[in-house]
């Protein structure tokens, strides 16, 4: 009778097992930025100062810890920016200071991270930028 009950609480363990919903990839881990999208829905020629968002994002690493930690580390010039984060359903949120930043995750799985964001800021005319930047990045551990 015992050894029924034993087998019988183990197949249903193993079967409730098998039913669960698969790991989700965790965004924690580090991450370097491998492409850049912007999606300008303003007029004008930025041209320069978007070459210069993704070769800024390009040489970036992030870490991202378990802790709700993150960094920055630009690393041709080693700038570095640090603060907190959380995952909020599909959303990144960083906090460094009084700044937020939120992210969308539109993809994750082990080794690849995808995030967009609108952005609106000044241009270097005094004009305004405006649109949807599309952030991939690859893990690195």
């Amino acid at each position: 009778m015992k050894t029924s009950l034993l087998l019988s609480a183990s197949l249903v363990l193993l079967f409730a097992a098998s039913c669960s919903k698969p790991q989700e990839p965790k965004v924690v881990g580090t991450w370097q930025g491998v492409d850049f999208e912007f999606n300008e829905t303003t007029e004008g020629d930025h041209s320069a100062m978007i070459e210069g968002g993704m070769r800024l994002h390009n040489s970036s690493v992030i870490e991202i810890d378990s802790m709700g930690q993150y960094t920055v580390t630009e690393t041709s010039t080693q700038y570095i920016s640090d603060g907190e984060w959380i995952r909020d359903g599909k959303y990144l949120k960083f906090f460094a200071g009084f700044d937020t930043a939120i992210y969308e995750i539109v993809e994750l799985n082990d080794s690849m991270l995808t995030t967009v964001h609108s952005v609106g800021m000044n241009g270097p005319n005094g004009d305004t930028i405006g649109g949807t930047i599309k952030l991939v990045y690859e893990r690195l551990k």
